[in-house]
C-alpha cells in the first residue's frame, strides 16, 4: 500500500476538510511547493491562491483565501 498525508483544512468555524492523500500543491509565500508523503515537517505561511490535492489518480482544487 502507498503511503498516504492526512490533509485537514481547518478554519475558525470548522474542520473543512480531512482526507487521505496521495500528494499536495500549496500555495507558499516562498512559491508553489509541493508534499508527499513522508515530507520533513515544515511550517509555512500560506498566501491566497489554489491548492492541488491528487488522490487516487484524480486532482482536486481547492481555493484559499
Amino acid at each position: 500500500m502507498t503511503p498516504k498525508i492526512k490533509l485537514e483544512i481547518v478554519t475558525p468555524d470548522a474542520l473543512t476538510y480531512s482526507e487521505d492523500v496521495d500528494m499536495v500543491t500549496l500555495p507558499a509565500q516562498e512559491g508553489e511547493m509541493g508534499i508527499y508523503p513522508n515530507h520533513v515537517p515544515l511550517m509555512t505561511q500560506l498566501v491566497a491562491g489554489e491548492i492541488m490535492v491528487l488522490k487516487g489518480g484524480r486532482s482536486e482544487y481547492l481555493a484559499v483565501g
